[in-house]
């Protein structure tokens, strides 16, 4: 189960950067992500059910890391605290889910994730036979837990033209997430600009990394003589300028 979970989180990973998230069943959550500053107590989730039916739902929650190849990788926690664990919201109502954690603030931020599922209709589950095909969908809501002095940085290295693509990493490296507003890049040859490019909506956890790779116009991997890499994730704004190693055969 949790296999499936992580499968449905990474197709859903960019829709923590919006501000509510509505599955095709008629339901809804906001906010998208949770801050639980150092010291604070608890904080929510509301859940809404905007179809003509009751619907039923479960929470679960786990620690969440994050590795280049891949963005969410769950585990089981004790860290979470959440009520309620399971309910029914009627028609065009809504339920808070009071959330907490257990954890004490550390030198680095803790990040996890609650996952809310709708689950099929009763009758579905009580008689099988007489179900129809039915869609659930599960909402997988991040958890922040500020570090006790939160810094934002980051840096950029291994900047590579490999034959028909342009590779590069963005580490994180402070002791907080950061979510990119805009990452402009931008590369250069003798005296013309062989590609200009914007990247945005992806996220990088504290020691952590995000790896790039960005097609090149076909023909010009030879061509490129400096790339520039800006990146403005709001909290922290980094850039680099390189000539970059080649591998054009």
């Amino acid at each position: 189960m949790l296999r499936s979970i992580i499968k449905r989180l990474a197709a859903l990973s960019v829709l923590v950067l919006l501000p509510a998230v509505a599955s095709a069943n008629g339901s809804s959550v906001s906010p998208t992500r949770l801050l639980l500053a150092n010291g604070a107590s608890s904080t929510y989730v509301t859940i809404t059910n905007t179809s003509p039916v009751s619907q039923r739902y479960s929470a679960s929650a786990y620690r969440w890391d994050q590795t280049a190849a891949a963005p969410v990788v769950l585990s089981p926690t004790n860290d979470v605290v959440f009520f309620p664990g399971s309910f029914t919201i009627d028609s065009l109502h809504s339920q808070r889910i009071r959330i907490g954690s257990t954890a004490a603030a550390d030198i680095t931020e803790k990040t996890y994730r609650i996952v809310v599922s709708e689950l099929p209709p009763l009758q579905n589950v009580l008689v099988p036979d007489t179900a129809g095909l039915g869609f659930t969908a599960s909402f997988s809501i991040p958890i922040y837990l500020a570090p006790q002095k939160p810094v934002s940085s980051g840096t950029i290295t291994d900047v590579v033209v490999d034959r028909g693509n342009l590779r590069f990493t963005v580490h994180n490296t402070g002791n907080v997430h950061f979510v990119a507003k805009a990452m402009r890049v931008l590369a250069r040859g003798d005296s013309e600009t062989v590609m200009s490019t914007e990247n945005s909506a992806w996220f990088v956890l504290a020691n952590t990394q995000h790896d790039f790779v960005m097609p090149i116009p076909r023909g010009s991997c030879s061509t490129i003589r400096t790339v520039s890499i800006a990146v403005d994730a709001g909290t922290a704004k980094f850039d680099r300028m390189v000539t970059p190693e080649h591998s054009c055969g």
